[in-house]
């Protein structure tokens, strides 16, 4: 049984962890896309979408933890 919860503990750390980042860095994107001597708009459309879909990918790795946590 912990071998099982050491596999679960390391495969969520090292699933969210890139996710993390990648939400993180499409909030700085967002930041800058806003500044008024930033020229291009679509950055900030990319950025939020980026946002989104990491969001997604997060509370996608909780429930298959969960899930996995729970066998």
């Amino acid at each position: 049984m912990r071998s099982k919860d050491d596999f679960i503990s390391i495969t969520s750390h090292e699933i969210k962890t890139p996710i993390t980042i990648i939400k993180s860095y499409s909030q700085l994107i967002a930041k800058e896309a806003k500044r008024d001597d930033y020229r291009n708009a679509n950055f900030g459309l990319y950025a939020e979408r980026i946002h989104k879909q990491s969001e997604k990918l997060l509370k996608l790795t909780g429930k298959f933890i969960g899930y996995i946590q729970h066998q």
